[in-house]
């Protein structure tokens, strides 16, 4: 993309992304945390449900961002 668009599908999976590293190694750290864990759990089904939109509307932008973001399958490629 050209510049930054928040409102796209990608940049909102790439902010997803971010957040959900950020609150792992908050875990790391602080493991009796579960009031934060639920909005941890809401962030994952969220970017889920993005990148099964995202899958189904260009596959090939789906591989691509799962590659970069380095998610599920594609994380050691």
């Amino acid at each position: 993309m050209k510049e930054f668009n928040a409102g796209s599908i990608e940049s909102q999976i790439e902010i997803l992304t971010k957040k959900i590293n950020r609150l792992k190694n908050h875990f790391i750290f602080h493991k009796k945390d579960h009031h934060s864990k639920r909005g941890f759990l809401k962030f994952v089904s969220n970017r889920k449900k993005k990148l099964d939109y995202l899958k189904k509307k260009d596959f090939y932008q789906y591989i691509s961002i799962v590659k970069n973001l380095k998610i599920g399958k594609y994380k050691n490629n």
